[in-house]
């Protein structure tokens, strides 16, 4: 096959002709046209059937199986090239094959799937092409999101969510993304490109939650730590896990009902609780019960045979029970979530009425040997049997009583009836005697139960804030007396108070109240760093005589503080104070930041006023450390109260490039200039006739005119001609006194930059002023014959 000819790729008007090569006359010619091609392409991928997602990088790949094509021209299309034609890439080099080409799929129909082709063509003539055999799919990945309660582990509704990806793509939206108008709720299936995302979840009353993954597959989130979002209220809620025991002394049962509450209301969406008890003698743990099965309405329920064989005894050994009447046991009730959060409450309980009641009740049935009850229907079926006797010897049917009477019977039948009376009537005196004795007995146990459950406690104030004082006070029987030995005398009763953290630590332990009126104790603590300010603390009472018990539990709250700064701007050099106002005899501390959050000063102690507690200050200066034009950002944060105080200040410097109309700013201080430089001349040419009587005049006047240009400088501003002057003054005084034998070199010698500050020119102005009221004294002391040395002052910044 001959080269194509000329540069086409492709040439359709081709006809061969066969001549002999004797007769010119004797040819053929090839009936029509035929084509001669270059080359011929082949695309491999994709090629049909294929998904790719956007923003992902695939490569089309194609070979040329005939020929020669240099470039070739990439294109996709969704109507097989009917009239949607897109380019992917022009021009580009097909020198080598097969060949390939890496593509960023583009966002097509913004999550939508849509079905493509690609084609390759010759660049020299299109017409030399070939294009994917079927369509491929264009779409987005499918992600779920599942959010839910830190606490209750529900479902979470009304969210919004701002998510961006590495590849520029944003997706932002509160409402569900697969109904229109609905609000966002979990879980969430969305639809999104290809990318490193970063997503922001937020609901009001809740904190934001951000998580971070790669998009590459679809449900990425599936199996890791982000499966579910938890997120956690801001809101400060009282929860409080509870137990309620109820104990059977016959099967020696303990029967354990537990429940979680939230702001006084039983709430769902706990998976497990433990029930510690702990022995008071030692602080032993007795038992552990567990239940992972909660009813529908969130109760826990738990049961322990206390026997330690496992084995309930009839009747029951008291020697083997687990559980001791006397003792009240010290317990912590600890219910977990499906967050895995834990929530955990003291409490405690005693079974000492149980055994006592279910004591008197075995003693009766002993000693009647039977219930009273049955005792009393015995006693009347043998009244009734003696008054049917009677009745029937007194009527007879088959005897007179006259009969009777002589034969000794009915007499006989009398006197033996009532003596059978008289004994059954004794018995069950005897036994309703002893019956009333057991319940003589009852009635004391019920009045020590009584004076257990008579006891009370408020806590005042609630909340409380950091470092107040705190005062619990509890009403009770101020003496008990002891049913079973009413002789002696009555006993003062001791309520001893213990208090819990949030956590269950310890924060006081076994401290007496104190009786301040009939039947009221009292104790007083300080809120002091032991107590964590927003979370709550539990107070338990207990008093062994009565067996008393009462429970409860404060609230430490957040403290309010406040913050302010001045100057607001600052110049920069000048001196800034920070003041902090919130609770008194506290360790503030103060952190500060360059506006690009490089650490300036970090944790640096905030100092109380003597004068005014609760009020704390810190001084800094804004020096080279604080950007001039730039914000700074300070931190105050206080670990006791959990306070955090942040805001921000602003550094300025006034330089004369920023003074607008510099030549006429200041022509005051222009004037003052020009006339200080003038008075210098004049003591020049004093000092040249050598007459102390013409130095010392212009010698005050220098100082006259010098004396009025910090003043001036200060209230108009610089300008250029009053820098020239003032450096120009410098050098005249810096040679004058040179000549005199005296070196101001250090304190003259430094010019006045190009572009100075106010506060540099009234520094320069006020060194200068120094220098010649110095110069007056030098000259004062040389014609007036002084031989003392000549002490002055200057302060310079």
């Amino acid at each position: 096959m001959p080269n194509a000819p000329g540069q086409n790729s492709r040439i359709d008007t081709i006809r061969v002709r066969v001549m002999s090569v004797t007769d010119s006359d004797a040819f053929d010619t090839s009936n029509s046209d035929f084509s001669i091609v270059r080359g011929i392409l082949h695309i491999t991928s994709p090629n049909g059937g294929e998904r790719w997602v956007t923003r992902e990088t695939h490569q089309i790949t194609w070979e040329t199986t005939q020929g020669s094509i240099p470039l070739v021209n990439i294109e996709y299309s969704t109507d097989d090239f009917v009239s949607d034609i897109n380019t992917i890439v022009s021009n580009y080099d097909n020198t080598v094959s097969p060949n390939s080409y890496d593509w960023e799929i583009p966002d097509l129909d913004a999550g939508g799937s849509t079905t493509v082709k690609v084609r390759v063509s010759d660049v020299r003539d299109v017409t030399v092409n070939d294009i994917s055999d079927g369509s491929f799919t264009i779409n987005y990945y499918t992600v779920i999101f599942e959010l839910r309660d830190l606490l209750t582990n529900e479902h979470l509704a009304q969210l919004s969510v701002d998510a961006s990806s590495n590849k520029g793509d944003v997706w932002q939206t509160s409402e569900d993304p697969q109904v229109s108008g609905q609000p966002l709720g979990s879980p969430v299936t969305a639809q999104l490109p290809y990318g490193f995302w970063t997503a922001t979840w937020s609901k009001t009353g809740y904190g934001d939650k951000q998580v971070s993954f790669l998009l590459n597959k679809d449900d990425p989130l599936a199996g890791t730590e982000n499966e579910v979002i938890f997120m956690e209220t801001t809101a400060i809620h009282i929860w409080r896990a509870y137990s309620d025991f109820a104990y059977d002394p016959e099967t020696e049962t303990l029967s354990v009902s537990s429940w979680l509450e939230r702001d006084g209301f039983v709430v769902t969406g706990g998976v497990q609780a433990d029930v510690y008890i702990y022995d008071p003698t030692d602080g032993s743990l007795v038992q552990q019960l567990t239940d992972t099965s909660p009813d529908s309405a969130g109760f826990f329920h738990s049961e322990w045979v206390v026997d330690p064989q496992g084995v309930a005894e009839n009747p029951p050994d008291p020697e083997d029970n687990l559980l001791q009447a006397g003792k009240v046991y010290t317990i912590i009730t600890d219910i977990t979530n499906a967050s895995g959060a834990h929530f955990k409450t003291p409490d405690s309980f005693t079974i000492t009425e149980e055994e006592k009641l279910q004591e008197v009740q075995d003693t009766v049935n002993t000693v009647l040997d039977k219930p009273i009850s049955e005792v009393n229907t015995e006693l009347q079926q043998t009244l009734q049997e003696q008054t049917d006797t009677i009745t029937e010897i007194m009527v007879g049917t088959e005897k007179t009583p006259e009969e009777v009477i002589a034969e000794g019977g009915m007499v006989g039948m009398i006197e033996q009836s009532l003596q059978e009376f008289e004994e059954t009537t004794q018995e069950a005196i005897s036994d309703l005697q002893l019956g009333a004795e057991q319940a003589v007995k009852a009635g004391q146990e019920l009045y020590k139960t009584a004076k257990k459950f008579s006891w009370s406690a408020t806590v005042a104030p609630d909340p409380a804030k950091v470092n107040s004082t705190v005062t619990i006070t509890v009403q009770g029987p101020l003496e008990y007396d002891n049913p079973e030995t009413p002789e002696e005398d009555s006993q003062p009763t001791q309520p001893i108070l213990n208090i819990y953290s949030w956590d269950n630590k310890p924060l006081i332990v076994n401290q007496p109240l104190i009786k301040t009126a009939e039947g009221v104790f009292t104790y007083s603590f300080v809120v002091d760093k032991k107590f964590t300010a927003g979370q709550a603390y539990t107070y338990v009472v207990t008093e062994s005589l009565t067996g008393g018990l009462v429970s409860g539990s404060g609230m430490v709250e957040l403290s309010e503080w406040k913050a302010t700064i001045a100057p607001d701007p600052v110049l920069a050099g000048d001196t800034v104070t920070l003041t902090v106002q919130g609770l008194p005899d506290l360790e503030p501390k103060v952190s500060i930041y360059r506006w690009d959050d490089e650490v300036i000063l970090q944790d640096e102690v905030m100092e109380e006023s003597a004068t005014n507690p609760g009020v704390y200050t810190f001084k800094f200066t804004a020096d080279e450390r604080f950007p001039v034009g730039k914000a700074y950002t300070y931190l105050v944060t206080e670990e006791r109260s959990s306070a955090r105080i942040m805001g921000s200040g602003m550094v300025e410097e006034m330089s004369i490039t920023t003074v607008a109309g510099l030549a006429a700013s200041a022509p005051e201080a222009e004037r003052a200039a020009k006339d200080a430089l003038e008075a210098i001349k004049a003591v020049e040419l004093a000092l040249g006739a050598d007459d102390g009587t013409s130095i010392a005049l212009t010698l005050k006047n220098l100082q006259e005119s010098v004396e009025k240009l910090p003043e001036i400088i200060a209230r108009e501003g610089p300008s250029a001609k009053v820098i020239k002057a003032i450096d120009e003054m410098s050098e005249k005084l810096n040679e004058l006194a040179s000549k005199e034998g005296f070196d101001f070199s250090e304190l003259l010698e430094e010019k006045l930059a190009e572009s100075p500050t106010i506060k540099a020119i009234r520094n320069k102005a006020e060194a200068i002023e120094a220098i010649v009221r110095l110069l007056q004294a030098l000259f004062e002391a040389k014609f007036g014959g002084v031989d003392t040395p000549v002490v002055s002052t200057i302060l310079t910044d």
